[in-house]
Order: C-alpha cells, then sequence, then structure tokens
C-alpha cells in the first residue's frame, strides 16, 4: 500500500491537485478574514476539504457537520491514541499478543474497529469506482488507483480503500496544526510577517491572489513554512516504529522488534546542523545571503520523517500550507490585541501524539481595502461551479 501511495503522491503527480488546493485557500482565507473567533474550526474545516477533495473529489466543505469528516475524525482519534507510547499494555508485554480475543477486552475492541472503519472506508472508495462506470468522476487518488488497476500492485478493494483513508489520518491534524502555529506565531513575530507580506506585496501585488506559479519567486515565505515545520513539528516525538531487526548504536543492543521514537523536535533544533541559534524561530536560516534558498529541493527540517518511512504526504502536505499561508499573507494582518497577554511558545498543549498552540487571542484585519470582496467572489465562485457539477 505504501508503494502505492508515494507513486500518486509524488511531487510530479501533484499537478492536477492545486486547484483544489487554491480554492480551499481561498475558502479559508476568506472565513478567518469575516469569522475570526472560530478560526480552529475554519482550519479544521479547510483541511479535511482539501484531503477529502484529493481522495474522492469530495465537492469542498460547508461545514465540520459532513458525515465523512464525522467518520474520519473517530478514525483519528482511536489512531491518535492507540499511538501513544505505552497506551497499549501488548507493546510492553508481548506475551499478551496470544491471548484470545474472547479474553481479551483490547483485542476484542480493534477487531471491532477494524471492522465498523473497514465497511466505511470501502464504501467510500466503491463509490468512486461507480462514478468511474458511469463517466462522472474526476481525478482523485481513488479515481487514479482504480485506472492504474490496483490489481497490478496485489491490493483487494479493501486494501486499496484503507490506503485512501490513512493518507488522511496522517495529513489531516498535522496539517491543521501548523496553521495554527502559522498564525500563533505571526503575533509573537511581527517583522517575519511584515518582510513575508512585502515579499508577496512585491511579487503578487493587491490586484490578484496568490497562485502556485508565484511561488518560485517567494523564497522568504517558503523559508517561513521551513522555520515553522523544524521550529514546532506537530508531532514533536515522532510515530513509534518498531525495529526489524537486532542493531547496535553506540554499542548500545536494540532488540528486533523494540518500539522506537525519534525526537524530532530534538533532531530539528541540532547545534551542529542549525547552528547554534538553533532554538531560535529565524525563517532566514533557510536562506543565502542574497535571499534566495539555501536548499531548493531539501525540507530544511526533519518533521516528516526519513528514510523508507518517510511521510508520503509531504509534497501534497507542502504545497497545501504553502498556498493556504501564502494567501493569508496576501488578504490578512494578524497582531495581538491591545493590552492582552499571549500565551509564551513554549506553552504548547500535547492531544495524543500530536501538539497544538495554546490557545490565544489575535486581531485580524484586512490587509488592504478590497482583499475581503476579492475572496468573497473567488469563494462564492467556487461553491456555484461545485454545485453546478453536482459534486457532493
Amino acid at each position: 500500500m505504501r508503494r502505492v501511495s508515494e507513486v500518486q503522491l509524488g511531487f510530479k503527480s501533484l499537478a492536477p491537485y492545486q486547484d483544489l488546493q487554491t480554492d480551499q485557500a481561498i475558502i479559508l482565507a476568506y472565513e478567518i478574514l469575516t469569522d475570526p473567533r472560530n478560526r480552529a474550526k475554519h482550519i479544521l474545516r479547510a483541511t479535511a476539504s482539501v484531503i477529502l477533495s484529493l481522495l474522492y473529489d469530495q465537492a469542498p466543505l460547508k461545514s465540520l457537520n459532513d458525515s465523512s469528516v464525522k467518520l474520519m475524525d473517530e478514525y483519528l482519534h482511536k489512531t491518535v491514541r492507540a499511538a501513544q507510547p505505552g497506551n497499549n499494555l501488548v507493546e510492553m508485554f508481548s506475551i499478551l499478543e496470544y491471548i484470545p480475543a474472547y479474553l481479551s477486552k483490547w483485542k476484542r475492541e480493534s477487531i471491532a474497529d477494524f471492522r465498523k472503519f473497514s465497511s466505511m472506508f470501502e464504501e467510500k472508495y466503491l463509490s468512486v469506482k461507480e462514478r468511474m462506470l458511469s463517466g462522472e468522476q474526476r481525478s482523485s487518488f481513488c479515481a487514479t488507483l482504480l485506472e492504474n488497476g490496483p490489481e497490478k500492485h496485489g491490493l483487494s478493494d479493501l486494501e486499496s480503500a484503507w490506503a485512501a483513508a490513512t493518507i488522511y489520518g496522517a495529513a489531516y491534524e498535522t496539517t491543521a496544526r501548523t496553521l495554527s502555529w502559522f498564525l500563533f506565531l505571526m503575533i509573537h513575530f511581527p517583522d517575519v510577517q511584515k518582510k513575508a507580506q512585502d515579499e508577496i506585496e512585491a511579487v503578487v501585488g493587491r490586484s490578484r491572489m496568490p497562485s502556485f506559479s508565484d511561488m518560485n519567486h517567494l523564497p522568504y515565505v517558503r523559508a517561513l513554512i521551513k522555520e515553522i515545520l523544524r521550529w514546532r513539528p506537530p508531532v514533536a516525538m515522532g510515530i513509534p516504529h518498531a525495529s526489524v531487526e537486532d542493531d547496535y548504536y553506540e554499542g548500545q543492543l536494540i532488540p528486533k522488534g523494540s518500539v522506537c521514537i525519534s525526537s524530532i523536535c530534538s533532531i530539528n533544533r541540532d547545534p551542529e546542523v542549525y547552528g547554534a541559534d538553533a532554538e531560535r524561530f529565524r525563517p532566514e536560516r533557510h536562506l543565502n545571503p542574497d535571499g534566495t534558498m539555501k536548499d531548493e529541493k531539501g525540507d530544511g527540517h526533519f518533521t516528516f520523517g526519513f528514510g523508507r518511512r518517510e511521510c508520503v504526504g509531504k509534497h501534497f502536505a507542502n504545497k497545501a500550507l504553502l498556498i493556504e499561508i501564502s494567501m493569508l499573507l496576501w488578504a490578512i494582518r494578524i497582531e495581538a490585541p491591545a493590552g492582552a497577554t499571549i500565551p509564551y511558545v513554549s506553552e504548547d498543549v500535547g492531544e495524543g501524539v500530536i501538539s497544538r498552540p495554546p490557545d490565544f487571542e489575535c486581531v485580524i484585519e484586512p490587509r488592504f481595502e478590497g482583499a475581503g470582496m476579492t475572496l468573497k467572489q473567488a469563494r462564492d465562485m467556487i461553491f456555484q461551479t461545485a454545485d453546478h457539477n453536482g459534486r457532493e
């Protein structure tokens, strides 16, 4: 399943999805500008919407009350809990694996959840299959998988359905939390916000919105996103993995089957790699003295993991963050309320393996006159087009 996802979410395979990513960036910027108090909900809705569109060609979501979101949220909640180190005793006492299900509550619950989610995921996958047979389906992860023939990869319908669902699980909260960190950090670092907006002003102007064709001309914005992901990785301790064979590290035996957790946050702040100021938030570290990117191809961090288990959706996530953050910087100004006490950046909140910024207040205003109207007109056109095409 991983190989299929790697092929379909590779950098060169994502061009067909740039329009849907741009659409969600427009909708998100409009929602945050007009309803800043509910910005967290808007971020979650936009993130869910762009991933569901990628996977199933689902129409843009208008709220978080959509049944697909509720299904995926339940799945994600249980997955995050299961990924917490020490949350399952079988990880520490492997003999529990051999206890039959009728004597093991965790096994019974796991089997029931697997059957429940399998049925729901397969239903969504097969709905894409039905639309393809009727000629209604457009580009999506599942449609491309079906066109290429999942049997070539040895995948059943059920395995293909799970391949799609796991992408949602990997991308949803991590992408959403990065956007939340962006808003939070712009309050703490107004000089960084101004530099990024000055760059967008010079490249994009005010008569049009940012597009993917602008991105190669926005090195500071790209450096800003790299620095957010380096400095505040949404999964600070990484996802637990297991060693496939006995190994030694600095003379210490790591037995086969050991649970291994990478301290992503510590790795991202290694002074030997990032310099003596590795603890500082400084986008310029990713730029040459002339303002160009130091490394056009590298991530500049290890937030997406490394090696064979690197996040397969990192290119899609990077593109989504790039257009969404560029759109927000183009449209809005983010400030701390006068006299308000803003939580310190180290006061992050852990939710399972995911971290998010502490609750904070902010003032969000249009960056220039006409920004809101431009976004509204574009947003209305997006929903009208989706309704006209009969997308659900």
